[in-house]
Order: C-alpha cells, then structure tokens, then sequence
C-alpha cells in the first residue's frame, strides 16, 4: 500500500529524469532488438566516450565479446551456453544495440565488460515470473501485442530521430513497465539477482580512476544501476563476481591492438543463425516480427532516411520470389502494389506503409493487402511475404580467425573420438549446436 501511494504521488517527470541525467553510470535502456537504438548507438557512445562499456550479456560469456566485435562477423549470430535447464542461446543481429555498441567499442579499443548474472547461476526457482499492474494486463487482454506495440509508438516510430531524444524515449518507457510492474507486486526473484550482479559489476567499474562508464541494458533494469534508485532499495548481487583478466597490449602488438576484454578461456559456442530463427513465431521470446524487416529498418535509419523508404525494397523482393515460384510479377504490378499500399496506408491514417504509429495488425496489412490484391493470389501472395519479411536470405558467419581455430577444434575431437577418449566439455572451448 504505500509503495501504491507513493507511486501515485510521485512526480512524473522525476524517475525518467534520474535515469537520463546519470553520468555514473550513462544508462542507454534498449530493446534487445531495436533498429531505433541499433542505428542511434555509435552517436551517443560517440558523445558520452566512455573508457568502459559494459553489455547486459551473462558474465560468465564475456571471453566471446572480442569476437563478436571482429570485423568480418556478419550477423545475425549468437551466444550459446549451457545452463542448469538446458542450452541457452543469445542471438544478435545487426539491428541489436548491444551488438552496435560492441563493434563501436572494438573499433576503439574501449574496454568491454559482460555484466549480466553468469548462465551457470541461474537455477533460481521463479515460477511466479514477471508480475505486472493494471498496464500490462490491459495491453495483454486487448489487440496490442503486448508491451511491443508500446515500444514501437513510443520509440521505433520517432526514427529517424535525434539519439538523445530517443534514449530518453527508451529510458521513460523502462520506467513505465517497471512502475507497472512495482505496482502489480514487485520485481521478480529472477530479475531481482540479475540487478543485483549487473550493479556490483557497474560499481566496480566506477571505481578505476578517471572511469567514464557507460551501461547498456534492458530499458527496464535501468532503475535498478543508478546510485539511488527511485522508490526501491538498491538490489545486491548474491553469487560472487567472476574476476576479469585482461591482457596488457603493447604498441608493436598490432594483432592485439584491439584485444582490451576479458581473456579468460570461452565457454559455450559463437554460431551462425539466421532470420527465420529471430522471428517471434519461432518461440524465440525476445523475438521480433519480421526480422528481414527490420534489417532494412537499421540500414535505412542510420543514413537518415525513414521506414517508407523500405517498401519499394520489399516489393521489389516480393516480386523476385514470386518469379522464382513460377508466377508472373512484372514492374507493373510492383508499382501498382506500392500505390495501393500508400492509399491503405493513408486510409488507416498511417504517415507511411511501414509507419509504426499503429497497431502491428494494420502495419503489416498495408503491404500484405495491397500485393494481395494486386495480384490476386491470397495465399501464394501471403506466404512469399512471409517469407520475405521473415527470412531475408541472410545467415550470419563468424569470424574467419574463429572458424578457424572451431576446424582444429573439431579435428581434435574427432582424433580424440578414434582414439577412444571422451571429447572435451562445453567449457573447453567452442562446440557447434546440431541443426543451428
């Protein structure tokens, strides 16, 4: 009862206020796949120049950080690892924040720093989960899609726009679901201990001297890093911190110019992955719709240009997958497809076809409709969409140093295999995941 009434009693503008005007750390909230933040990011680490970055990514993945900032990585990838109920698996793309500010960091040699609760100390028995207040539970019950339509007319929506403007947007919207949350009963066990780790990690690293810190995480744990958190006690971690090694470089070194993070023998495996598996209808729960989308997304918004720019793109692929199956799409039909779809558009009072001031529901059907329609092939017209928006053709590759050093790896298990030995664990070194 008196959290409730001094949630309802406190100034609207003073939680998002404390969490943008941090210095100690600088907090960036993000959605772990937001094209908005991934296309802002190197301009606000650009501003702030931090000399430590630290990533919410289990601490105990840390070793792999250098090799998902190599710079002939192409992405989609992602972390896998073995925990206490099985295999966890951490993608990343391009339109992921946390992966921009890891390439921004390697490019410059900035310290970074994996600073989320290690995978093998999640055994946490949390059956109540994430609880939430009267928002959530209304946004569930409705058409919205849970808290991702709010995300996307709260943020994704104003790209292209100013970086800071959008971190403050992120920021607010953290703090809005945590309210939320705080109001409907509490923060989670689960979540709890992983604030705890993330803050003795952050408060470690305030202490180099000179340590300009910047912190990049979910935008609803940002409440939890800053020196005094509003409306709620400060969490601790309750697992000891996992102690870094770094490697001391020289000048003449210039192989390891870049290598400034933690050194300490990898756990789990970098694999390659690819859209179709980032897609929310495959059960991945950080899941986004239409990845290949939102790779356009990225690409566009960190040139400046906004969503509407996507559509010819996408149409012109629709076409081109159409004429693969055997049916006829010729440059008329694109261009009528883009007219309907800038007519249903206007008429469901979007700014664009790919404008997100709306429901997830009518974005997509302004493309799906208008190349339906032009076409007249409901279902061959709507699968290929899917296809395109879904897949994309793209799959990711990892580091050519890294594959290489995966082949020997792999030539050692099998020797070890014909000599009758047992292969070595997952904590050996990397091991690719069968169907992945």
């Amino acid at each position: 009862m008196a959290l409730a009434t001094a949630l309802a009693t406190l100034d609207p503008h003073a939680a998002p206020e404390a969490l943008t005007s941090s210095r100690a750390p600088y907090l960036i909230g993000v959605r772990h796949h937001s094209a908005a933040l991934a296309a802002v990011m190197p301009s606000l680490l650009d501003a702030f120049a931090p000399t430590r970055v630290l990533i919410e990514l289990p601490a105990d993945l840390g070793p792999w950080l250098r090799w998902l900032g190599a710079p002939d990585l192409r992405a989609p990838v992602a972390l896998s690892a073995a925990s206490g109920d099985g295999v966890v698996f951490v993608p990343f793309a391009d339109f992921s924040p946390e992966l921009v500010a890891i390439r921004w960091a390697h490019a410059r040699g900035v310290p970074v720093e994996a600073i989320d609760r290690p995978v093998g100390a999640r055994e946490l028995d949390d059956a109540d989960g994430l609880r939430s207040g009267s928002l959530i539970a209304r946004l569930r019950r409705g058409e919205a899609h849970g808290s991702d339509d709010l995300w996307d007319a709260l943020i994704e929506s104003r790209a292209p726009a100013s970086p800071e403007s959008l971190r403050r947007a992120a920021l607010a919207f953290g703090w809005l679901l945590r309210a939320d949350v705080l109001h409907g009963g509490g923060i989670s066990r689960e979540d709890s201990a992983r604030e705890g780790y993330m803050r003795a990690c952050v408060r470690r690293a305030l202490t180099a001297p000179g340590a300009r810190v910047c912190a990049i995480v979910g935008a609803f744990h940002a409440n939890a890093l800053v020196e005094a958190p509003v409306l709620e006690d400060a969490p601790t971690a309750d697992v000891p911190l996992i102690e870094l090694a770094t490697r001391a470089t020289t000048s003449d070194d210039a192989s390891d110019a870049n290598d400034v993070t933690d050194t300490r023998p990898p756990i789990g495996a970098l694999v390659p992955y690819d859209f179709e598996l980032f897609d929310a209808r495959s059960g991945y729960p950080a899941g986004i719709l239409d990845p290949a989308l939102a790779q356009h997304a990225v690409e566009r918004f960190s040139v400046g240009e906004g969503l509407d720019a996507v559509l010819p793109t996408l149409l012109v692929e629709i076409a081109r997958v159409l004429r693969e199956r055997g049916h006829v799409a010729s440059l008329a039909d694109v261009r009528e497809a883009s007219r309907l779809a800038v007519d249903l558009a206007a008429l469901r009072g979007l700014q664009a076809p790919g404008s997100k001031r709306s429901p997830r529901r009518w974005r997509r059907a302004s493309t799906t409709d208008a190349v339906v329609s032009s076409r007249a092939r409901s279902r061959t017209c709507s699968s290929v969409i899917d296809v395109v928006r879904c897949r994309g053709g793209r799959r990711g590759r990892g580091s050519r140093s890294r594959r290489r050093r995966s082949c020997a790896s792999s030539a050692c298990r099998a020797r070890r295999r014909r000599e009758g030995r047992t292969s070595r664990s997952i904590r050996d070194g990397p091991r690719s995941i069968g169907g992945v």
